[in-house]
Order: C-alpha cells, then sequence, then structure tokens
C-alpha cells in the first residue's frame, strides 16, 4: 500500500484521466470515499455549482434542528476561540450534510473554501464527492480528508476534519467539522485533535447530559491523548 503523497498524486492522476485508481493507493476510507463517488456519477472535474438550500429551505431547517444548534452552538465557539485567527472555520452539519451553522475567521472567509462552506450548503458525497462532512455522515464515523483527497479537484485546497454527534437513540443527529487552508496541515495538528475529541465528547453530551463536568474534562483529556496516539 502506498499512503504517500506520491500514491495520492498517483491515484488523482488516475482518477482525472480515466475514471479509475489504483487500489491500494489510498487510506481505505478515502478509497471507499471515492469508489461511492464514482457511483454517484461526480466528475473530479467539475464545479460544484447548485448544492445551496433557498433562503426559506434553510430557515425551515433551522427551526427543525433547533435543538441541535443550542446544543451545538456552545461547542462551535469553544472550538472557535481555540483556533480563531488560524486561517480555520468551524460548521455544524445537519444529517443530511446541509450547513446549518458557521464561525469563520477572516482569513478562511475570504478564500474560495469559505465562500463556499456557508450556511444552507449541501456537502453530502452525491451532492460533492468525498469531502469530511460527507464522509462522516456516509460512516457515522470521525473523518479526516487532506486536500486532494477530496474527489473534486475544486476543492483541494482545503482540509477538513469532522465528528458526528449522536441523539439519545443513538441516531445520527449532526455533524462538527473544522477546515482550514490544506497547507497548514502539520501547523495545526493540535487544534485538530483537540476539535476531534470536543466532538466525539458532545456525542456522549447529547446521550448522556447527565455527565458532571468534572468527567467531561477527563474524557476530554483522555481522548486527547487517546487521539494524538492514532
Amino acid at each position: 500500500m502506498d499512503h504517500t503523497h506520491s500514491g495520492l498524486s498517483r491515484a488523482r492522476r488516475a482518477l482525472e484521466g480515466s475514471g479509475r485508481f489504483p487500489g491500494g493507493a489510498l487510506p481505505g476510507d478515502i478509497s471507499d470515499s471515492w469508489t461511492r463517488s464514482l457511483s454517484h456519477g461526480i466528475d473530479p472535474l467539475a464545479r460544484p455549482e447548485g448544492f445551496v438550500q433557498t433562503a426559506r429551505a434553510l430557515a425551515d431547517m433551522r427551526s427543525q434542528h433547533s435543538d441541535l444548534i443550542r446544543f451545538a452552538r456552545p461547542e462551535l465557539e469553544v472550538l472557535y476561540d481555540q483556533i480563531a485567527g488560524s486561517n480555520f472555520m468551524i460548521a455544524l452539519g445537519a444529517p443530511d450534510g446541509v450547513v446549518l451553522d458557521t464561525l469563520t475567521d477572516a482569513q478562511f472567509g475570504d478564500s474560495d473554501a469559505g465562500r463556499a462552506v456557508i450556511p444552507g450548503s449541501v456537502w453530502t458525497e452525491e451532492a460533492r464527492g468525498t469531502n469530511a462532512l460527507g464522509l462522516c455522515i456516509a460512516t457515522g464515523r470521525p473523518a479526516q480528508v487532506y486536500g486532494g483527497e477530496h474527489f473534486l479537484r475544486a476543492h483541494q485546497d482545503v482540509s477538513c476534519i469532522s465528528a458526528p454527534i449522536f441523539d439519545g437513540r443513538g441516531k445520527l443527529a449532526g455533524v462538527l467539522d473544522a477546515s482550514s487552508g490544506s497547507t497548514v496541515r502539520q501547523q495545526h495538528t493540535a487544534a485538530l485533535v483537540q476539535m476531534s475529541a470536543t466532538a466525539e465528547l458532545s456525542s456522549f453530551f447529547i446521550r448522556g447530559p447527565s455527565i458532571c463536568p468534572p468527567c467531561r474534562l477527563a474524557c476530554l483529556c483522555w481522548m486527547m491523548i487517546s487521539a494524538s496516539m492514532r
């Protein structure tokens, strides 16, 4: 298996040239997502246009998911405070991939990616191919997608990490996502780890809000240590 930068470059050339890519050239979750993206008939060279809800539809969705937004907003603000000014944004997505809320710093907001990840935009694999929010929805697990791992070439300048939020019945209730310029992957590893840990912790809270604050802190520390060792 060649999960290196050269392996990714080789896979991209094959994907964009023939609509196929070599097995083993990508991490398993990315390879599976590229395969699903191909099955959805997505062109990796296409421009992602038209995948934004109307203002009325977004208002209806925000009303439908008002409990989720109220629960998640403090988490978004904590995460934003930790990484603001770092060419980052934080987003909350609905289970169907529609972005419900965002917090974006000025640098990221001025980028093409920042103008694409806006409330009402749709980020399912069916709409945009491989991306962290869509991959998280497809698998129900935390997801990381860096630069050229995105199926669409148009999204190669961004890197994303997402984690699921579940309701009390274990059903996917939403997704927390952090996105940045792809060139800052190493620089912000610690911030991404903390984002992942906090978002995963949100899953515990929406399932069991009776966990006390000291337990919350202990869980967060344990998750950060575990995530950093992966």
